[in-house]
């Protein structure tokens, strides 16, 4: 948990959920999200995953290799209602980022109609077939995904055939579409974003926009062309926070 200085009563929450594998400890250092923190005064709680059989973290979202059941749905409600009510926290502000599984979890928060979740903003993440099958959102939900062409453990084209072992699962195009034909949002725009050009090997960061007259309901590709499997260091992150901050 990291609480800035500058974070008081009525501040926001940001959930930052870490990949496959991985530790809370370790998606604190890489996105350095707490500096993002700081600038901004939100609060951010990076929850550490259970181990599966394999001893290896995760947070579950149902992946074709694992038979047990954890309820992360009800450890995610859980954590955030007592932060909520331990910091006096705002209640609808409550966003969700994660890399990787961590992705995957901010997809199944979403779609589980988990009303709590204000927006959401997966890096290298994807939502499995069986979850997008059932997506039933509370309530109108912005989406950010980033994600890398070049990503070999998170596929950019998806896998139909799930030849990765996770499971079926969507494309990056197919599933942001699926989230704007929902939400019956204009057809999107393009345009570059310089702060992320760094994480691709051509220099070149896209951001596909989907958006609407009637509300603030937006659905964001960011495709970064070459870009591998990884948290695109802190200029990720700022634009993570800018993505939340526009919901409020």
């Amino acid at each position: 948990l990291y609480v800035p200085v500058d974070a008081g009563p009525g501040s926001a929450l940001v959930l930052v959920f870490h990949g496959y594998t991985d530790s809370a400890a370790n998606i604190e250092a890489y996105s350095r999200m707490n500096e993002v923190a700081d600038d901004h005064g939100f609060v951010v709680a990076y929850p550490q995953g259970s181990v599966d059989a394999a001893g290896h973290a995760f947070f579950d979202v149902g992946y074709a290799f694992h038979t047990r059941r954890v309820d992360d749905i009800g450890f995610a409600r859980a954590l955030q209602a007592h932060l909520v009510a331990r910091l006096g926290l705002d209640p609808g502000r409550v966003f969700v980022t994660g890399m990787s599984n961590g992705g995957d979890m901010a997809y199944h928060l979403a779609c589980s109609g988990e009303p709590w979740v204000a927006a959401i903003a997966p890096v290298a993440g994807m939502i499995l077939q069986h979850i997008a099958d059932g997506c039933a959102p509370a309530h109108r939900l912005s989406v950010m995904e980033i994600h890398g062409t070049a990503d070999t453990v998170t596929l950019w084209d998806g896998d139909p055939d799930d030849q990765g072992g996770w499971g079926v699962y969507l494309s990056q195009m197919d599933a942001m579409q699926r989230w704007a034909d929902g939400y019956s949002l204009d057809a999107p725009t393009l345009e570059p974003v310089p702060a992320l050009a760094g994480a691709s090997p051509s220099g070149e960061a896209t951001m596909l926009r989907w958006a609407t007259e009637v509300d603030s309901t937006e659905v964001r590709l960011v495709r970064i062309e070459g870009g591998t499997h990884a948290w695109p260091g802190i200029e990720a992150s700022r634009l993570v926070w800018e993505f939340f901050a526009d919901r409020e």
